[in-house]
């Protein structure tokens, strides 16, 4: 049965938002019926030639639909992932049970701890299974624990430099790190409905029509954990340039505009995140937020 669904555009069709929506509503839902949208953690229940055959056509339509809209094709990926199956996305994603954060498709729980643990263009990221917050009421968080510390230094105080001490040696920079977790409060499960930002907006409401994932809290908390990861990708982390050589005075000095540097990193990751995931569709109802 799989093999008589075609997934392929008309060469010649105007591709407006029309096409777009029709097209990946139609195909979701016989992706759907092929088993092609599996549980968190279970595996792909479709043919690899079925499953080419849908990412290969997924990914004509917002190429073309780019070139007619000026909207980047990534982003055309980003605003549909909730009627796209994540291994069909602009890059193959998968869920895992118990953490709202889709991931990498290669990527892994450790096993015992289930956490997911890789790098990010020189920062540690750690993905925590999610987690009850009886404290918190109606609603759900998903934090982002950030951990950056400039290196000490070794000086010694010599006449080349009319008595300033001199930084002789850098301890290793660590490597910055992020830990993702999210956390469900009281009146807010992972299956409860988005009352707002994503899991709302038409493109996900359409999706929950043929499976609920896209319109849930679940759902708008995994998008935060995957902005603070394409953040990660779009912005260059903060750099600490030290050497010996260095007056201690401006050795410090570099510490303390680092660490500026990384509170501001923090602030715009943050922005970036509220902008994407809370910002848009609906602007009522239960509220969820991003905390960094």
């Amino acid at each position: 049965m799989g093999s008589c669904i075609d997934f392929r555009l008309d060469p010649g069709a105007r591709v407006d938002q029309a096409m777009v929506d029709h097209a990946l509503n139609e195909w979701y839902r016989a992706i759907a019926r092929q088993g092609g949208i599996p549980a968190p953690g279970a595996a792909l229940g479709i043919s690899p030639e079925l499953r080419t055959r849908y990412s290969t056509g997924v990914a004509d339509l917002p190429t073309r639909a780019a070139a007619a809209t000026g909207v980047p094709a990534a982003d055309l990926y980003r605003l549909n992932r909730g009627r796209i199956p994540p291994w069909g996305w602009h890059r193959p994603y998968h869920r895992i049970r118990g953490i709202a954060t889709p991931v990498p498709e290669r990527l892994r729980p450790a096993p015992g701890s289930g956490v997911l643990r890789f790098s990010v263009r020189g920062v540690a990221v750690a993905i925590l299974p999610d987690d009850f917050d009886p404290a918190m009421r109606g609603r759900a968080e998903t934090r982002n624990e950030w951990s950056c510390q400039a290196p000490g230094c070794q000086y010694t105080v010599g006449p080349a430099r009319d008595g300033a001490a001199v930084v002789t040696a850098v301890s290793p920079l660590t490597w910055p790190a992020v830990t993702i977790q999210t956390f469900y409060g009281r009146d807010a499960p992972p299956d409860g409905l988005a009352g707002y930002g994503r899991g709302s907006t038409k493109e996900d409401v359409a999706g929950s029509a043929v499976h609920p994932w896209s319109a849930t809290v679940a759902f708008h908390e995994g998008q935060h954990g995957m902005d603070c990861l394409e953040y990660l990708k779009e912005e260059d982390v903060p750099r600490f340039d030290s050497r010996a050589g260095m007056t201690v005075a401006a050795f410090r000095a570099a510490c303390e505009q680092f660490g500026m540097a990384w509170a501001g990193y923090q602030g715009r990751a943050s922005q970036f995140s509220r902008n994407r995931t809370d910002n848009v569709g609906a602007a009522s109802g239960r509220r969820s937020h991003l905390v960094l």
